[in-house]
């Protein structure tokens, strides 16, 4: 998965789960927030839970997917500038193969 030496799939399998633990929480007070639930929530955060499902799976969710916009946000952001410099390289490369063709016709 990764270069750096040592990481492995139990690391990004815990990472992975800590990050759907936060997403939890976050999704559990975020309802208990705008329902009015936060005496309940500091009870028994699980109660919330029970309480409204799919809200807090469509929280976790819509979570979840702007996490992955921004990792793919920052993914791509980090390769653009290469990406750039090698497409105009090959615009280059691909403008002296045709005008060598062109002199061969000549």
């Amino acid at each position: 998965m990764s270069a750096r030496v040592g990481f492995m799939a139990s690391d990004a399998e815990r990472q992975a789960a800590e990050s759907s633990g936060n997403y939890l929480n976050r999704a559990l007070l975020i309802v208990a927030e705008q329902c009015g639930r936060m005496t309940t929530y500091r009870q028994n955060p699980a109660a919330i839970a029970a309480e409204f499902p799919a809200v807090v799976c469509a929280l976790i969710e819509a979570q979840s997917r702007e996490y992955l916009a921004w990792v793919l946000s920052s993914g791509l952001s980090e390769i653009a500038s290469p990406l750039a410099a090698s497409s105009h390289d090959l615009g280059a490369l691909i403008t002296r193969f045709l005008d060598s063709r062109e002199g061969e016709k000549s």
